[in-house]
């Protein structure tokens, strides 16, 4: 056998591994796999649980949480969007991890802002709200309302409201599903609360033991 080297040889000379030359167009993002049959092979597409990069995670999904270390926002006073206060979570709390996040992940929650901040345009999160409600008064049937606001043009993107449990204070959870666009990607997200009643809204609340759960659930390139 000639010494020749392998960067000098024409494509023509070159080996080409099993699967590889008689593949089409069709065949394009396959891999080549241990099949099935010990000692085979196949050429197919991995599955999204299957491309881990040696950690165990699939790179697009994974989830961070945010935790307040407060004594929480009191005394407010807001009944409506016009006067809603925005939640603070300043991340200090020591359930704060972003252990279980993807690869290479950013932060999506800004303590200096106080925003949601996705990474892409396209991706899709979950986002789960944790806090409690303390109440001064109000008649009537209560109830506090969450709003996610991205600004501009679009606003309040995601709002729920929920009935108050007849307690001066309790436990809120709440949950949104989201996808991404520009503007939330220019933006960030704020998130709003606001307490009311059917007869007279309370005459202040304090909001604490706040967190934040967010989960990436598809990204979009």
């Amino acid at each position: 056998m000639p010494n020749v080297q392998h960067s000098s040889l024409a494509s023509a000379d070159c080996h080409e591994p099993k699967h590889v030359s008689g593949t089409t167009v069709a065949d394009a993002g396959k891999v080549i796999t241990p099949a099935a049959t010990a000692g085979t092979s196949e050429l197919r597409k991995l599955r999204a649980d299957e491309i881990s990069e040696g950690t165990g995670k699939i790179p697009f999904q994974g989830f961070q949480y945010w935790e307040d270390n407060t004594a929480g926002q009191t005394g407010l006073t807001g009944t409506s969007y016009a006067g809603a206060d925005i939640l603070t979570i300043d991340g200090l709390g020591t359930q704060t991890t972003s252990s279980y996040e993807p690869t290479g992940a950013s932060n999506w929650w800004n303590t200096s802002t106080n925003k949601i901040t996705p990474e892409g345009e396209g991706d899709s999160y979950i986002i789960r709200l944790d806090f409690d409600i303390a109440l001064t008064g109000g008649t009537g049937t209560l109830f506090y309302t969450v709003a996610l606001d991205i600004g501009g043009s679009i606003g309040v993107v995601y709002q729920t409201s929920e009935v108050i449990p007849k307690a001066t204070s309790f436990v809120c959870r709440t949950v949104m599903p989201i996808f991404v666009g520009a503007t939330f990607v220019a933006n960030g997200g704020a998130i709003k609360i606001w307490v009311d009643g059917s007869s007279s809204a309370p005459s202040s609340y304090d909001v604490t033991n706040k967190g934040i759960l967010i989960e990436r659930v598809s990204r979009g390139s």
